[in-house]
């Protein structure tokens, strides 16, 4: 990647630890941001207020779908993920 001319920045989005992995060990300048770590200077996480739904915003999918009913489904099947921000 680093001697491709073509890729100037990448983004990894996931749950990958980056840090732990030998393959990315040749990266030089990477920056991690993780969703659940609070910076010292604010109250809330870098990007937190960014990734994933509110609990309002998946009523209202499910609404629009007529999928009312499973949103305890959703909340047994994602065990109530949050970031650092709820």
């Amino acid at each position: 990647m680093q001697e491709n001319r073509n890729v100037d920045k990448i983004l990894f989005v996931g749950t990958f630890p980056l840090r732990q992995s030998s393959f990315l060990s040749g990266l030089n300048n990477v920056v991690a941001y993780p969703m659940h770590e609070r910076p010292n200077h604010s109250g809330r996480a870098i990007f937190s207020d960014t990734f994933g739904f509110t609990e309002e915003e998946i009523k209202h999918l499910l609404e629009k779908k007529h999928q009312n009913k499973k949103l305890k489904e959703l909340r047994l099947y994602y065990n109530g993920y949050r970031t650092s921000t709820g």
